[in-house]
Formats: structure tokens, sequence, C-alpha cells
């Protein structure tokens, strides 16, 4: 019998509610038998009545988050295609091109995003962002 204030476990909840539901006595002397709450056994008997379906088969919410999960990896395969593609059409343009398209894009996408879509390395980035620095200053 647990202690004041201490949780009752799942098994002992169970067995409680089940002597309850097939006894032929009251929910009182058996909630006494079990050092329960009347009260506590009614509260655990409308949880059961009102859970029992679970037991049997998934809640809506599992079944929801299954269907998330599912569109989810669904929209990742699709973005890994379009990802793909974007790589291959980039592997044909010049590094100039390269770094101007990363400038464009780097605030909306992150520039570690952009770089590997473009398949440049963040060295060769930095590299030409200060070459171009420098040459604009030396035209000033």
């Amino acid at each position: 019998m647990p202690v004041e204030g201490e949780k009752y476990g799942a098994a002992f909840k169970a067995r409680v509610v089940l002597e309850a539901l097939k006894a032929k006595e009251t929910d009182s002397s058996i909630a006494k038998a079990y050092g329960v709450h009347p009260v506590t056994l009614s509260r655990w008997k409308q949880q059961l009545q009102r859970d029992a379906s679970t037991i049997f088969g998934e809640s809506d919410a599992i079944l929801s988050l299954r269907e998330e999960l599912k569109s989810a990896r669904s929209l990742a395969k699709s973005n890994q295609r379009l990802v793909e593609s974007y790589q291959k059409v980039c592997q044909a343009l010049d590094i100039e091109t390269k770094i101007q398209l990363a400038r464009e894009l780097k605030e909306e996408l992150g520039l570690n995003r952009v770089l590997a879509m473009l398949d440049l390395a963040k060295s060769t980035y930095y590299y030409h962002a200060d070459s171009d620095s420098e040459a604009e200053s030396e035209e000033e």
C-alpha cells in the first residue's frame, strides 16, 4: 500500500479497477480493502472507460503524428530531389557565378546550405570575397 502522497502504479490501478468491475461488492468496500479513496477508484474507472480503446488500437493523437511524420518524410524526399537537381545545374556554372549566387542566397538559405548546394568550398567563397573587396578598394 503506497504512502500518503505517493502515486499508484498502473498495475495496481488496473487490478483494483478490474476487481471493482467484476465484484459484487460496492466500490467503497473494494476501495477500503485496497486503501484507496472511493472517489479515486471512481476516477480510475472513468479513465479506463474513456481510454480503453487505446489498449486495442492507436489513439487519434498517435495516428495524427504518424500521418505528419509520413508527410514530413515525403517532403524531405522531395526537398532532397530538388537540392540534387540544383547541384546538377550548378556543376556547370563557373566559380564567379557560384560566388555571386552564394552572395544572393546566403541571407535567405544560410551560407553553409548555399555553399553545399553550389558545391563550393567556404575557403573559396571567402578568398574571392576578399579579393573582390581588395579590387574595389584599389579602384577608389
